[in-house]
């Protein structure tokens, strides 16, 4: 009972003690806001995610019943309509904004309006559609509402198309099977090709996805377990692999925050804009908000994420 009473004093000395400090560091730290002009909160959140919260899971798109997504690869939204490549049935399946069925387009074989190995899908101004095809080694465009056009660029140009993304004019190719990045004018002129296989700063192995964000190309690494960043030029800027196994789907946000799917972690990693992680998303498994080998990653005005779950055959949406 002593003891108890001797101590209960310095207990509440402590406590004062540690209030004291708290609020002498509180006042420090306004104080240096206030002689900085540094606003605290836009320091604290500038690199967050859309809203300076994490990406919340909001819904699943399996497909129709009669016909439901096998290995979806990739995922593409234009005008508000969500485009999946559903890679095994050699299609595309078309939905609307809420994740209803509208239409699908593609068959199997190698001709004209035909798919081995459906991937990376891209849309430009008009909502006409560019649709990698790995295994037949070209690009397809198609009108809207799935009507083949035309084949993009010359016979022969791509050895193994994945990735494509479209930014204004230009068309962004990565190149699976050449380890190459090539970018065209949309009427197919070849405008500049960079990258060769290997492990160093600016070389590649087997990239995936890529993306045009703020005068820089993004790059999924694939092989090399990283991501890499380039000038318009192709020229290297920076890398990141904190937490990367087999990357794929790449976008970036308007605060330059990047988001990496790693495919064989079963996650979304966010890095800030100078290659630091931030965050991740998902983990393991076939529970809402879960993954399993995700592949593609997309991100809409509105600040939605479309994550392609191969293993648990949906595309999930993020909010």
């Amino acid at each position: 009972m002593s003891t108890s009473i001797i101590n209960r004093p310095m207990r509440r000395r402590n406590m004062y003690l540690i209030l004291v400090l708290i609020l002498l560091l509180e006042v420090g730290l306004f104080t240096w806001a206030f002689l900085s002009k540094t606003n605290i909160t836009k320091t604290a959140t500038q690199y967050l995610p859309i809203g300076s919260i994490i990406p919340t899971f909001q819904a699943n798109i399996y497909g129709d019943l009669s016909a439901p997504l096998n290995k979806p690869m990739a995922v593409a939204v234009s005008n508000r309509t969500i485009y999946i490549s559903d890679t095994n049935n050699q299609r595309i399946q078309v939905f609307d904004y809420e994740g209803k069925p509208i239409s699908m387009f593609g068959e199997p074989g190698e001709g004209e309006g035909q798919f081995r190995f459906p991937y990376g899908i891209a849309s430009d101004a008009q909502g006409q559609l560019y649709i990698a095809d790995l295994y037949n080694g070209n690009i397809s465009i198609f009108s809207p509402d799935g009507q083949f056009i035309k084949y993009f660029g010359e016979k022969g140009e791509f050895k193994g198309p994945g990735g494509l993304a479209i930014d204004g004019d230009k068309l962004y190719v990565s190149d699976v099977q050449s380890s190459e990045i090539k970018v065209f004018s949309l009427d197919g002129t070849k405008l500049l090709s960079f990258g060769k296989k290997g492990a160093g700063d600016g070389e590649l192995n087997s990239p995936n996805a890529l993306v045009h964000a703020g005068n820089k190309i993004y790059v999924s690494d694939t092989g090399n377990d990283r991501i890499q960043v380039f000038d318009e030029q192709g020229n290297f800027l920076l890398k990141a692999s904190s937490l990367l196994s087999n990357p794929r789907g790449i976008s970036v946000d308007p605060q330059g925050n990047i988001y990496v799917v790693s495919n064989l972690t079963n996650k979304v990693v966010v890095f800030k804009p100078n290659g630091e992680k931030l965050t991740t998303i998902g983990q393991m498994g076939s529970d809402d908000g879960q993954f399993r080998f995700p592949n593609g990653l997309t991100r809409d005005n509105q600040g939605r994420l479309y994550i392609t779950d191969v293993g648990n055959t949906r595309t999930a949406i993020f909010q």
